[in-house]
């Protein structure tokens, strides 16, 4: 069974009442996170995701009410001592710069007790699972 939580549904303009893009999609109890908006960290814990249990994260683009909340999860994935790799697909012109972000953050791989990497996106499909394949158009 697949559920969906929306965790952020604002536009790219800051709401008081709601997080900037963000979902997490359930299935099989496996979690994925697509985008990282503004605010989807705390609207996680609103809605009882547990950081630990995100099996990947897809970014759709590079916009910033898509990708803002990123590095406090990280962070916050950090704190609560998570130690299953990570991977961060997102598009290709972003790897880079991500990879400086995250150090520019003090959030240093090497002193991560999990190891997390920005894969670019691929041709389709991106990913495939059990229960579904995500392609990008």
């Amino acid at each position: 069974m697949n559920k969906i939580t929306f965790t952020g549904t604002a536009s790219g303009f800051p709401s008081k009442d709601r997080a900037c893009s963000s979902f997490v999609l359930q299935s099989d109890s496996k979690l994925y996170q697509f985008d990282a908006g503004e605010g989807s960290s705390s609207s996680a814990l609103k809605y009882k995701l547990k950081y630990n249990e995100i099996e990947k994260i897809f970014i759709s683009h590079l916009h910033p009410d898509h990708i803002t909340g990123l590095f406090l999860e990280l962070q916050l994935m950090y704190l609560a001592k998570r130690r299953k790799p990570l991977d961060i697909y997102l598009p290709q012109e972003g790897q880079k710069g991500l990879e400086k972000a995250a150090d520019l953050f003090y959030l240093f791989r090497e002193k991560f007790p999990f190891r997390f990497r920005f894969i670019p996106l691929r041709p389709n499909p991106i990913f495939r699972s059990k229960n579904f394949a995500l392609y990008a158009y």
